[in-house]
C-alpha cells in the first residue's frame, strides 16, 4: 500500500513534467495563436473589455472565459501561466481517470492505464493550444467521476455536484450536455425507483444551465444554454458544405471536410450567428434528401478512421505524433473495445462508461462525424478495451471487488 502511495504521485508527477516541457519548450502555446486559437483569445480580449456582442458566443464562451481569469497578466507571461494551467488541469484529469479506472480494472491495470495517460500524445497535445479540448477533458472525467463517487457512497451530494459539473462543463464544449441524458438514464435503471437522486441531479442541472444562460446573455445579449455555432455545424453537416462565407463576408471552414474531399461552397445571406436559420436549412437538406439519415449513421466510422485531429494534423513535426497514436489507438483499442462487447466484463460501472461512450456517436450522428468529438473520451474508451482485454486474463472464479456475489 505505501509503494502504492508513492508510486502513483510519481507517475502524475512525471506526467506534469511532459506537459510543461511540452506547452513552455517544445510546443509554446503563443506560438500556435491562428485561426480557432485566435478567436477564443479575441472573444476573451472582449469579455475583459466588457464589450457584449452576438460574436461572443458563437464558440461556447467557456474557455474564453478560462482565458480571461489571467488577463491582468503581462503579455510575456500570459502565455506562461496558461500553459501552466493547462499542464496542472491535465494531470487533474488523468488522477480523476485514474479513479474511475480502479472501478473497472484490477490494480496492476489501472497502473497501466495511468501509464498510458501520461504519455498519450493527444492528450499531451492538448495543452499546447488555445482550445477547449483540455477543459473539456477535464470537465468530462470529472462529471464521472462525481457520478461514480455517488453509487461508491450512496450521497446525493456527488449527484449534485455531478448536475453543477455538466452545466459548466457546457459552457466549455457544449456536447457535454448530452452526457445528462446517460445518467439519467443510468440513475432511472439502477435507482430501483428511488426518485430522489434522479431529482437532485436534475435539480443540479437545471440550476446550472439557468446560471449559463445567465452568461450568455451578459456575453452575447440572448439567453441560451448552447452556442451559436451549433447551427452552422448542423447545416453543414446535413447539407455536405465544405466552405461558407457569409453575409458580413466571414469566412466558415471545418478542416475535417477538407481532410474527407467535400469542398462544396456557400455564399449565405445571413450572418454565422443566425444559429435558427441555420437550423432549419439543415432539416431541408435532410427532408430533401432523406438517405442522408442512413450515411450519417455510416459516418461514425470516422470517429476512428479517416480523420486526423487538426490542428496538429497540419503541422509537419507535430503532426506525425498524432497520426501514430492515432494507429496505435485503432490498432490496440479498437479490438479491446470489440472484446468488451463481445465477452460484456461484470466490473462495476462498465454499462456506465458504455452509456457515456454512446453520447459520443449520438453527437457525431447529429451534427458531422469528426474525431475531435471523440478525442476528450479517449480514456473512457481505453479503460474499455482495457476490461476487454482483461476478460481474457482473469480466471473464471474472479470477482471484481466491487461486485456482490
Amino acid at each position: 500500500m505505501k509503494q502504492n502511495k508513492q508510486t502513483i504521485p510519481l507517475i502524475l508527477f512525471i506526467g506534469l513534467i511532459i506537459r510543461l516541457i511540452f506547452s513552455l519548450i517544445i510546443h509554446p502555446v503563443q506560438n500556435y495563436v491562428f485561426s480557432d486559437m485566435q478567436s477564443y483569445l479575441d472573444i476573451a480580449t472582449r469579455i475583459v473589455k466588457g464589450v457584449p456582442r452576438l460574436d461572443n458566443i458563437f464558440y461556447p464562451p467557456g474557455y474564453s472565459l478560462f482565458l480571461s481569469l489571467f488577463s491582468q497578466t503581462s503579455n510575456q507571461h500570459f502565455y506562461i501561466f496558461i500553459a501552466v494551467c493547462q499542464s496542472l488541469i491535465g494531470v487533474l484529469s488523468i488522477w480523476l481517470f485514474y479513479q474511475i479506472s480502479t472501478q473497472v480494472l484490477k490494480p496492476k491495470l489501472s497502473k497501466i492505464f495511468l501509464l498510458i495517460l501520461v504519455f498519450y500524445y493527444p492528450f499531451i497535445d492538448a495543452t499546447g493550444y488555445l482550445l477547449s479540448e483540455n477543459l473539456a477533458i477535464f470537465f468530462l472525467a470529472l462529471v464521472v467521476w462525481f457520478s461514480i463517487k455517488f453509487k461508491q457512497t450512496k450521497s446525493n451530494l456527488w449527484l449534485f455536484y455531478a448536475g453543477l459539473s455538466l452545466g459548466f462543463g457546457s459552457l466549455v464544449r457544449a456536447n457535454l450536455l448530452i452526457i445528462g441524458l446517460a445518467i439519467l438514464v443510468w440513475l432511472i435503471a439502477s435507482s430501483k425507483q428511488k426518485l430522489k437522486p434522479i431529482a437532485v441531479f436534475i435539480i443540479a442541472t437545471l440550476a446550472s444551465l439557468i446560471f449559463i444562460s445567465g452568461v450568455y446573455f451578459k456575453l452575447g445579449g440572448q439567453y441560451r444554454i448552447t452556442p451559436l455555432n451549433g447551427g452552422l455545424n448542423f447545416f453543414q453537416g446535413q447539407c455536405l458544405v465544405g466552405h461558407t462565407t457569409d453575409v458580413n463576408g466571414a469566412a466558415f471552414g471545418p478542416p475535417v471536410y477538407m481532410q474527407r474531399d467535400i469542398h462544396k461552397t456557400a455564399f449565405l445571406d445571413q450572418p454565422f450567428t443566425n444559429s435558427h436559420y441555420f437550423y432549419q436549412q439543415g432539416w431541408q437538406c435532410l427532408k430533401q434528401r432523406p438517405v442522408r439519415m442512413l450515411e450519417k449513421i455510416s459516418e461514425n466510422y470516422y470517429v476512428f478512421f479517416g480523420n486526423v485531429s487538426w490542428p496538429t494534423s497540419n503541422q509537419p513535426f507535430f503532426g506525425l505524433p498524432m497520426k501514430i497514436s492515432h494507429i496505435l489507438f485503432n490498432l490496440l483499442v479498437f479490438p479491446g473495445i470489440l472484446l468488451a462487447i463481445v465477452h460484456r466484463p461484470r466490473q462495476p460501472f462498465t454499462n456506465f462508461l458504455w452509456l457515456i461512450l454512446f453520447t459520443v456517436f449520438l453527437t457525431a450522428t447529429v451534427y458531422y462525424a469528426d474525431i475531435r468529438y471523440r478525442l476528450p473520451y479517449d480514456a473512457i474508451f481505453i479503460i474499455i478495451a482495457l476490461s476487454g482485454y482483461q476478460s481474457l486474463m482473469k480466471p473464471k472464479n474472479y470477482t471484481h471487488p466491487g461486485i456482490k456475489r
